[in-house]
């Protein structure tokens, strides 16, 4: 992990970030647990006026000014939303029908249409 905190070229308060972790999740697959490592770089400036809706790709993310940053919560959050929505292994077989041991519900309408030989 690497924190940087410097004044940016506005002269706002900015923070320049980047952590790793390794993550333990479940494959949406196979519903085996998986590891997935996880990397943010990002940079956030801090401003005292309002944050301007218009989507500007060039300028970096701009928070509201705290007077207290809890830079663990932050750091967590942003490992949090870096994961994969839908995380799977490269190669897994989906869970099939669980018939160890066990009869299916529908054997016995089987037999009942076996019986009945099409005749009411």
């Amino acid at each position: 992990m690497r924190v940087r905190g410097f004044v940016d070229a506005r002269g706002r308060p900015s923070l320049d970030f980047s952590a790793e972790a390794a993550l333990g999740v479940l494959c949406t697959r196979c519903l085996r647990p998986m590891p997935v490592v996880v990397e943010v770089q990002q940079t956030l400036a801090f401003d005292n006026a309002e944050i301007d809706d218009e989507l500007d790709l060039d300028t970096i993310e701009t928070l509201p000014m705290v007077q207290h940053l809890d830079l663990v919560e932050l750091l967590e959050e942003e490992l949090l939303l870096a994961l994969p929505m839908l995380p799977k292994h490269d190669a897994c077989e989906a869970p099939g029908p669980a018939t160890i041991g066990r009869t299916s519900v529908f054997s016995g309408l089987q037999g009942l249409m076996d019986s009945t030989d099409g005749t009411t």
